[in-house]
């Protein structure tokens, strides 16, 4: 899996990047951004499975770019990793469907859990995707089924198939 980092300030970042590089999650730092109009761009080229999001950040905030990112890449997870703990800055989170919010300083078992759980979150999903495929391509081998009891051509068809 792969994680964007968002944060204004380089120190969390490093933060960040060393507890990927010491935990072994199997999860890659594709990227960091250190304001919203940045997290937009990479979250198009680097096509990340988690964005970590701080909120307030020059130039575009977090919440805004998490907004337009889920629009555009809905399956992202976002995690909001902030040092503002307003309830409006939560409730608007939670609107644009973050996945978790986490308050700095964050203890290390805290993020770790968060960071468990959004990755089982991701899995549960792509195997949801896949078995909704598996589904679909059964019920047209049915449909081709029932064009061979049917008869005529539609039998030939397929017995060549």
């Amino acid at each position: 899996m792969k994680v964007l980092i968002v944060d204004d300030e380089r120190i969390e970042r490093e933060a960040l990047q060393h507890f990927f590089k010491t935990n072994d999650l199997g999860i890659e730092v594709v990227g960091e951004a250190s304001n919203g109009v940045q997290a937009i761009e990479m979250n198009q080229t680097l096509h990340p499975d988690i964005i970590i999001m701080d909120i307030r950040m020059g130039i575009l905030d977090g919440l805004k770019a998490t907004e337009c990112i889920k629009r555009s890449n809905p399956q992202v997870e976002i995690i909001i990793l902030t040092a503002f703990g307003l309830f409006e800055y939560s409730q608007q989170a939670l609107k644009s469907r973050v996945f978790d919010y986490l308050l700095k300083p964050v203890e290390e078992k805290e993020l770790l859990d968060s960071i468990q759980r959004v990755k089982n979150h991701i899995l549960i999903q792509r195997d949801k995707r896949k078995l909704d495929l598996i589904r679909h391509w059964v019920e047209e081998q049915g449909d081709e089924e029932k064009k061979v009891n049917c008869g005529g051509f539609e039998d030939q068809r397929v017995s060549r198939l």
